[in-house]
């Protein structure tokens, strides 16, 4: 019986560190993020914003993302995004 409780708890614990272990990969990708930093690229005559996108996102991040997006696309910028094909 105490050889049972001991392989359970040391089961339980291994799979709670490889929760653990996931969330904090996640974390550390920005997956947890609630809103996106741009990065400006400028030279004497153009400027280049860069929107680090993650694919994997609160609903909130979407939502920063858009409205960025938005207020980019009234000041006249171009967009050039990513097009995957199947």
């Amino acid at each position: 019986m105490k050889k049972e409780l001991f392989l359970l708890l040391v089961l339980f614990n291994l799979f709670s560190c490889k929760k653990m272990l996931y969330n904090a990969a996640l974390e550390r990708n920005g997956a947890f993020n609630d809103e996106m930093k741009l990065k400006k690229l400028v030279n004497d005559r153009k400027e280049i914003v860069f929107f680090p996108i993650t694919h994997l996102g609160t609903e909130m991040f979407y939502a920063d993302v858009k409205n960025k997006i938005d207020s980019l696309k009234k000041k006249n910028y171009f967009f050039y995004y990513e097009k995957v094909i199947p």
